[in-house]
């Protein structure tokens, strides 16, 4: 024999071989087990249905710590406001803080009223497919026997695909529901557009079920003849793995639904797979899955004329040109550059130690805890108030003082110097004896004399109060707190 011959005739021997290797699969059978090929895929899609809900919880806690930085910003605004509550300088930052505590109203509303419904919703979707999967999973992996009976099939052999703990055969498929653990989730089974890994209506049944005589597993079979229906077909339409796979009642084989392409809105109340898709974009939509505010900094006028008009002004519509006058006298024409500067104060500005517990000075934008930031404030608003008090006290002493007495007697009881000189009929004399530092001008003297009017104590109804600044400091003072508590 040539070796040209010897070539051809390996060759077709080897043709033979393959072709008879490739008939043996045969094709799919009624009645028989699900492969792996096709089993496999949904246990992946198990596996991350369960992972989902811990992707949701990482999400809602971030959401959350957002909506709590907010309130830290404003807490930070509010211990500014508090520590120079003396000065025009803090009505920029009242602004600031409005619109703080705007955004945080609308923050918690939209995670309240949106935002946990949104998670709820995709955790229910998630939880309920995961649910049909893993029961029919576990209903048909434990249906087989040693020879002839085998619901899942290990690869494209025939031979039954076992329970071993977490596994069916080699594939890691607990069917279990997991504590939830708030972490990232890499999501390649279940995308937001569908399940790109399961087999579809668009592929051959031979992929789906065993060939005749593989495995039996009447329970992918619904008609009478070598099913589990009795003397007739039935007349329903069952589906397992939540609508996925079709049991024929014809004398057939089994066939799967299209579910690796799914419309992204839509809600269907009886395909879950279907719900699981639209679930998680509408996390998207509605900012479950991502959350970020505006900054401050990038405050339009027309934004801060909006805070401005009924803080500041109380204007009615159509008064934009009084307000515009008034952003500018509060952020200058270019409102945001303003505004980045007076952030940049408030994060520079220096807590000194030992309020709130501090051991060192440090800048307000490195205290993080919340319950810090309440401390110093009420450090602060104390402060305020002390102060305020005694300025009021003061003011008080000062008003009770009666000006313009008629008498020796009535200034030598004013031994203090601030009292004495208050009243225009008194002179103050350091270089005199205790209690009498403070006596009589001369020229009263005279004038008591000429009018007979020698009597000790006498009172004046006419007295006036002229204290001066102190006057000033009452009137604001409500103005202060309006402003600290504002």
């Amino acid at each position: 024999m040539t070796r040209s011959t010897a070539c051809r005739l390996l060759a077709i021997t080897a043709g033979f071989l393959l072709c008879g290797t490739k008939s043996a699969r045969g094709t799919a059978g009624k009645g028989q087990g699900l492969l792996e090929g096709g089993w496999k895929p949904l246990c992946e899609v198990s596996n991350e249905l369960d992972d989902i809900p811990n992707g949701l919880a990482l999400g809602g806690r971030q959401i959350l710590d957002k909506i709590a930085d907010i309130s830290k910003d404003a807490l930070r605004l509010q211990i500014i406001i508090a520590a120079h509550a003396q000065t025009e300088e803090t009505e920029p930052y009242v602004v600031l803080s409005l619109w703080f505590g705007t955004e945080f109203n609308r923050a918690y509303n939209l995670y309240a009223n949106e935002g946990t419904v949104a998670h709820l919703n995709a955790a229910k979707a998630t939880s309920y497919l995961k649910g049909r999967i893993d029961e029919a999973l576990s209903f048909l992996a434990e249906s087989q026997s040693s020879t002839h009976n085998g619901c899942l099939l290990q690869g494209g052999s025939a031979n039954a695909a076992a329970i071993s703990g977490p596994k069916i055969h080699n594939t890691h498929c607990p069917r279990e529901s997991s504590e939830i653990q708030p972490k990232e989730v890499n999501r390649k089974h279940v995308l937001n557009n569908g399940f790109p890994n399961v087999l579809d209506g668009t592929r051959s049944a031979d992929e789906l079920q065993g060939a005749t005589n593989a495995r039996k597993c009447h329970l992918l079979h619904a008609h009478n003849t070598d099913g589990y229906a009795l003397t007739e077909p039935i007349t329903g339409n069952p589906k397992l793995f939540g609508g996925y796979l079709t049991v024929t009642k014809s004398n057939g084989v089994i066939t799967a639904g299209n579910k690796q392409k799914l419309e992204t809105t839509k809600h269907a109340a009886s395909d879950p797979w279907q719900n699981v898709v639209s679930s998680l974009n509408n996390l998207q939509k509605d900012g479950g899955t991502t959350y970020s505010y505006p900054q401050p900094s990038g405050l339009a006028p027309s934004q801060l004329r909006e805070l401005i008009t009924p803080t500041f002004l109380r204007l009615r519509p159509g008064t934009e040109d009084s307000a515009k006058a008034h952003i500018t006298r509060l952020f200058g024409e270019a409102a945001s550059d303003k505004i980045k500067g007076y952030l940049k104060s408030l994060d520079n500005f220096q807590v000194p130690s030992g309020i709130a517990g501090l051991t060192t000075t440090t800048a307000l934008r490195d205290i993080k805890e919340y319950d810090k930031l309440l401390a110093i404030l009420a450090h602060y608003q104390i402060s305020l108030r002390k102060q305020i008090i005694a300025l009021e006290k003061k003011a008080e002493g000062a008003g009770t003082t009666k000006p313009n007495t008629d008498s020796e007697s009535e200034c030598n009881k004013l031994d203090n110097e601030e009292k004495c000189n208050a009243d225009k009929k008194c002179i103050y004399d350091k270089t005199k004896e205790d209690r009498k530092k403070c006596s009589l001008r001369n020229e009263e003297k005279e004038k008591l004399e000429k009018e007979g009017n020698q009597e000790k104590g006498e009172k004046d109804g006419k007295n006036t109060n002229t204290t001066g600044s102190n006057s000033f400091v009452i009137n604001k003072s409500p103005l202060w707190l309006a402003v600290l508590f504002f």
